[in-house]
């Protein structure tokens, strides 16, 4: 402990002068002889001892006085000795006393205005990203994709969430992932969208030639099916679809099952030729609401096909949707890839329309419920032609001019257009009554870019219809 003023004062009051009694002995030969315990006549002691508690301090009797003289060998590494608290860390003079290494997740040392190192609380290092598994390394915040099976293969999803480079379609399963070996199970092992490929005797042996030989493809974890093969000589022509050049092109037939009612966007994005895409929900038949296919995303500039299957399927059962690609030409062919993604049906309202600004062809099915003071009603349909739902889709228009086809052949279908889903007026509002409406008009440039709402209407009792968008 430290002394000074009054403290000292104290100490010296607990020292006392030790006189030898036998006062006759001065001037006799035994004068100045040292006492019995080796010290002189007259000695200081300090009454009481000197230990101040302090673990580090080396405490002495000197002169009288008690004497504490720190000590910091008696403390550990990266310590010091304070005479009155003890062992302490090191006192400090600039931050790199402390040991900072830069790192801000787990706590910045720094040297505080008392000499003493102070360390900060951890910053998190989460990046929001369920696709990542977030920790502090060495230099700093680091993330790994999430592997939550171990497999080494990154999730494809987390949480419904789609996760860009991942490869395991099942992160729940590590025997399944990109390395795994296929077994006969009529499971996808190896996440390449098939089942028991390349097993002798075991698999589909599905040409795709015909509705016999129809090509099942099954989603993986994120909701994707992929076919990547040949369309060539070993297929035939055997079915015909609205959009072909002369209905004499090589086709294949695939199909998918799904579980509920559904939104398939389907593409053929990765071919190497002029394709033509289809879809029915009875094999062999491919022209849904007179129409029910796509030639080319962008006439005169994509040459592949997309569509849109929106709202097809029903909550009890399973359904199989059937998929024809072709060339448009005949007797074209060559490397085709058949993509679908499946996602749940989303409601035709305004809270949410289906976006389809990529370009292609929507099939979709006419709402049943009567309502002729619907807010979603065109200014050019009449009262017996309004019914909920009506088609609802959004876009955003790429060019001045907008180029909008609906087809059907079990009613007249209106089509009409708003900046606003809810607006009340109409920016355009078509109908001819024969099957097909044609919208080709250009939007006030003022307009642009921004949203435009989409709206098919004019039948009940869930009549197909085709809506093409050209962007």
């Amino acid at each position: 402990m430290r002394w000074g003023g009054l403290a000292a004062l104290v100490a010296l009051a607990g020292c006392s002068v030790i006189v030898d009694p036998d006062v006759d002995s001065l001037g006799r030969e035994d004068a100045g002889t040292p006492t019995a315990d080796g010290g002189p006549d007259m000695a200081l002691e300090c009454v009481g001892g000197c230990d101040d508690g302090v673990e580090c301090t080396v405490d002495q009797c000197v002169g009288g006085r008690c004497l504490q003289a720190a000590d910091d060998s008696l403390c550990g590494d990266g310590e010091r000795c304070d005479s009155v608290m003890g062992c302490v860390s090191n006192r400090c003079t600039s931050d790199a006393d402390c040991g900072d290494d830069g790192v801000d997740c787990n706590g910045v040392s720094a040297c505080g205005p008392d000499g003493m190192c102070v360390t900060s609380p951890a910053l998190p290092c989460d990046d929001m990203d369920p696709c990542t598994e977030d920790f502090c390394g060495p230099t700093g915040c680091e993330a790994t994709p999430v592997d939550a099976d171990g497999d080494g293969a990154p999730a494809m999803s987390v949480d419904g969430t789609s996760c860009g480079g991942g490869t395991d379609c099942d992160d729940g399963d590590a025997g399944r992932n990109p390395d795994a070996a296929e077994v006969c199970d009529m499971v996808d092992q190896d996440c390449d969208g098939s089942v028991d490929e390349g097993i002798e005797g075991c698999g589909p042996t599905a040409t795709g030639d015909t509705c016999a030989d129809v090509i099942v493809l099954t989603f993986d974890a994120s909701g994707t099916a992929t076919f990547t093969g040949n369309l060539d000589a070993s297929v035939g022509d055997d079915y015909d679809t609205e959009c072909d050049a002369d209905g004499g092109s090589r086709e294949m037939v695939f199909a998918v099952d799904i579980d509920g009612m559904a939104d398939l966007e389907v593409d053929t994005i990765g071919s190497g030729f002029d394709t033509v895409l289809a879809a029915g929900t009875s094999c062999g038949s491919f022209q849904l609401g007179g129409r029910g296919c796509n030639d080319d995303i962008d006439p005169g500039t994509t040459l592949q096909s997309r569509l849109w299957v929106h709202r097809v399927g029903t909550v009890a059962i399973r359904t199989r949707v059937f998929f024809l690609v072709s060339g448009y030409d005949d007797g074209a062919g060559g490397p085709v890839t058949l993509t679908v993604r499946r996602r749940n049906a989303i409601s035709d309202t305004c809270d949410g329309p289906l976006d389809i600004t990529g370009g292609g062809s929507v099939i979709g099915f006419a709402g049943g419920i009567e309502n002729p003071t619907g807010q979603n009603d065109g200014s050019c349909q009449t009262f017996s032609e309004r019914f909920d739902p009506e088609g609802a889709f959004v876009l955003e228009p790429a060019r001045q001019r907008l180029r909008l086809r609906a087809y059907t052949d079990a009613f007249s279908p209106v089509v009409y257009v708003r900046l606003q889903c809810e607006d009340a007026d109409d920016l355009i509002c078509d109908r001819d009554g024969r099957g097909i409406t044609s919208i080709d008009q250009d939007i006030p440039l003022g307009f642009l870019p921004m949203d435009v709402n989409v709206f098919v209407d004019g039948a009940g009792n869930g009549d197909a219809y085709t809506l093409d968008y050209r962007p």
